[in-house]
């Protein structure tokens, strides 16, 4: 719960707020509100994301074939590649909403090849289709290489969290990687195999 407040600053104060709030990418009364909460030691939904977000630069390995980036004070993106021709972009957004342990994934392509484009569209809806054929009950958006899914982290304490974004998005990856890969070979009873062994009986 927030509530306005009217305080009397400074105005040379008031600069070096403004200059350090743009730096940090958050509005004024959102820097000084934090600056607070850590000089009296309480805990914002802020901090708690910003801790999700260091351990998940932490647990994830170069190896795996990702790059993390923080985007936005609530959101980080994950980055890797498409196993096609000229391995074109792929970015994974996650966006958390405060500290109630849902969000969304956003899935983008940086490609205009209208082949694979369409590739990934069919992935997309095949990934819908077999996730609602096992009683998924989340929110889609597929358009052109374009994709989002709601996701709900609400089984997954906060101290898992991190490990259960990082899994998911690196799960999503590898099997859009093997669609692409094999496109035209895949079945749907093949797309359920793999989809069953990157994810398992995941709860988001």
């Amino acid at each position: 719960m927030k509530t306005m407040y009217s305080l009397m600053l400074d105005d040379a104060l008031i600069k070096l707020v403004d200059g350090a709030s743009f730096q940090s990418g958050v509005s004024r009364s959102q820097y000084i509100n934090e600056l607070l909460a850590e000089h009296f030691g309480l805990d914002t939904p802020t901090k708690r994301l910003q801790s999700i977000f260091d351990e998940i630069f932490s647990y994830l390995r170069p190896t795996v074939g990702l790059k993390v980036e923080r985007r936005q004070q609530s959101s980080v993106d994950f980055l890797g590649s498409l196993e096609y021709k000229y391995s074109p972009r792929v970015t994974y957004s996650v966006e958390l909403d405060g500290m109630e342990r849902r969000g969304k994934l956003r899935v983008t392509l940086r490609t205009t090849n209208s082949a694979l484009l369409d590739i990934t569209d069919s992935f997309f809806n095949d990934f819908i289709e077999t996730e609602k054929s096992m009683g998924k009950r989340a929110r889609y958006d597929v358009d052109s290489g374009k994709f989002v899914r709601s996701l709900d982290f609400s089984a997954y304490s906060a101290d898992k969290l991190s490990v259960a974004i990082t899994e998911y998005v690196k799960a999503f990856d590898k099997l859009l990687n093997l669609y692409v890969a094999n496109y035209g070979e895949t079945t749907k009873k093949d797309f359920e195999k793999y989809y069953l062994s990157l994810f398992g009986d995941t709860e988001i």
